[in-house]
């Protein structure tokens, strides 16, 4: 499983209005047009590749059954996703971690 979070540019065809339809309490429906760039392109590309690497470099951690290891990617930006990820952990100490992983 992998996730990808990124931000479109700003550009002008881009845009919420106000809709003319209305929900249950008279309030307008906004409409949302977003029209996609190269440089979207381009993120998700590198996405699928970077993530690529990352995914095989992963899998050569364990290779079999009786093989034990753990995957750490230390984007400082991790954080901000750990609401939207159940399984990351957050650690305020990754050597004392690591270390406590291969003891147990």
């Amino acid at each position: 499983y992998m996730m990808m979070q990124g931000e479109n540019i700003p550009i002008y065809s881009n845009h919420v209005t106000l809709g003319k339809e209305k929900d249950n309490y008279g309030i307008p429906i906004i409409e949302i047009s977003v029209d996609y760039t190269k440089n979207d392109e381009l993120m998700i590309k590198d996405f699928l590749n970077e993530g690529k690497k990352m995914l095989q470099a992963a899998g050569r951690v364990i290779r079999s059954e009786s093989d034990k290891g753990m995957v750490i990617i230390t984007d400082g930006r991790a954080g901000k996703f750990a609401d939207s990820i159940p399984d990351l952990e957050l650690s305020d100490d990754i050597i004392g971690d690591v270390e406590n992983f291969f003891e147990a």
